[in-house]
């Protein structure tokens, strides 16, 4: 018999910044050493309701004028114009004594050059993304391809979404996913109204293909 690994993946309420209320809500119920939450979740993904109080968004409104001949409109963010496109690190993966775990974030899974790639060939068998991925038609299809498609040559992909939306034209619909081998073994609810919703499969490691290592002659 393999061994079984515990995968616990929730998709969290959005209550910006209801820091204690959504720290409360983390919580561990099914034994797990490894828990992954949406993106952000503890302070809320995008607080846009607060931009719409006076006392808080005058002030940052007027502030920011000066600044707005520099920064690029994307679909809900602001990108200033920095002189630097390098970070000082690189992705980080978590060992044990017997698998390896990556992380990637949101719109990484959306990338042609996604980490999760590099991570596969050094040898990393569990990847998990913490993501705020709003509602549209069709996405959440797209959003099972993708995470199927990364374990197409075998692995376990851990989906956490954000649930509800903060006051700016955008709704997060949840729907956590884990998928193992191109199989989906658990997925969340989307429009819920409880304050969590999530999933935790029992999974044998036996089942995973060591497949990674020896794709990295193809490259």
């Amino acid at each position: 018999m393999g061994r079984k690994v515990i995968l616990v993946t929730c998709s969290l309420i959005q209550r910006a910044l209801d820091f204690d209320g959504n720290l409360e809500r983390i919580k561990r119920i099914s034994g797990e050493k490894y828990r992954l939450g949406p993106e952000l979740k503890i302070c809320g993904y995008g607080c846009a309701d607060h931009f719409y109080e006076k006392l808080l968004g005058s002030p940052c409104v007027c502030m920011l004028l000066w600044l707005m001949f520099i920064i690029s409109l994307g679909n809900r963010e602001l990108v200033i114009n920095i002189e630097y496109d390098k970070v000082p690190f690189v992705d980080c993966v978590l060992p044990t004594k017997d698998t390896c775990i990556g992380s990637e974030v949101c719109a990484e899974l959306w990338n042609p050059r996604s980490p999760h790639v590099d991570m596969g060939l050094d040898g990393v068998e569990i990847f998990t993304n913490s993501s705020a991925n709003y509602h549209e038609l069709r996405k959440a299809d797209h959003r099972v391809i993708l995470c199927v498609c990364v374990c197409v040559w075998g692995g376990i992909y851990v989906f956490a979404n954000q649930k509800g939306c903060d006051g700016d034209r955008l709704y997060y619909d949840g729907c956590a996913i884990v998928a193992i081998n191109e199989d989906i073994v658990a997925q969340g609810r989307r429009f819920f109204l409880d304050d969590l919703s999530g999933g935790c499969p029992q999974l044998q490691r036996r089942a995973l293909p060591p497949t990674h290592g020896e794709l990295t002659s193809l490259l």
